[in-house]
Order: structure tokens, then C-alpha cells, then sequence
């Protein structure tokens, strides 16, 4: 029993190298960046499951663009951050935001 697991274990070591050399990046890193595309499918369910919700209210504007962090209604955990470039992509009840923030930094 235990021959089959240490030979299942190495098949899917290998496998991951395999595709680490493949992408010419480092095994950690390999790893790294498939645990972070298993986040970012986790959070997208969570999103698509209990709804989301912007905060408009510690929405940041920093020189060109405005973000807004975006939180799930559940548990109110911040999923992501939305950045909008311009005034025009802001939905109407919220353009307001784009001249305040950019008066209230003194530009």
C-alpha cells in the first residue's frame, strides 16, 4: 500500500517540474502561482454564491484612477479591489466621487 502511495506522490512531483521547467520558472514558484489561481477561483465562487457588494465609501483615488473594494455580502470579507480609469465607467450615482477625491488630495 504504501509503494503506491511514494509512487503516486513522485509521478505528481515529477509532473510539477515537468510543467515548471516547461514555463522555465522555479518549483515554489510553480506552486505559488497555483495556489493563487485556487484563490482567485475560490473568491470568483464565493462572489457568484452570496453576492458582492462596492464600498463607495473607502473607495481611493490615487493620481488617474479609482478603486473600489468590493466585498462579499456573506461575511463581508474584501474579495477584490475595482479600478475604474475613468469618470465615464463610474455608475451615474457615484461620479461625484471622481471630483471629490481629486479636491479633497489638492489637485
Amino acid at each position: 500500500m504504501m509503494k503506491k502511495v511514494i509512487k503516486r506522490r513522485k509521478r505528481k512531483i515529477s509532473k510539477l517540474l515537468q510543467q515548471a521547467k516547461a514555463n522555465d520558472l522555479t518549483l515554489s514558484f510553480y506552486l505559488s502561482l497555483l495556489n493563487k489561481a485556487k484563490e482567485v477561483k475560490q473568491t470568483r465562487k464565493k462572489a457568484i454564491k452570496y453576492g458582492t457588494y462596492h464600498d463607495w465609501y473607502k473607495a481611493e483615488q490615487d493620481g488617474i484612477f479609482l478603486s473600489v473594494p468590493v466585498y462579499s455580502e456573506k461575511d463581508n470579507s474584501l474579495l477584490h479591489y475595482e479600478v475604474f480609469f475613468e469618470k465615464a465607467h463610474l455608475p451615474e450615482y457615484e461620479k461625484y466621487l471622481w471630483l471629490k477625491k481629486l479636491v479633497d488630495k489638492g489637485e
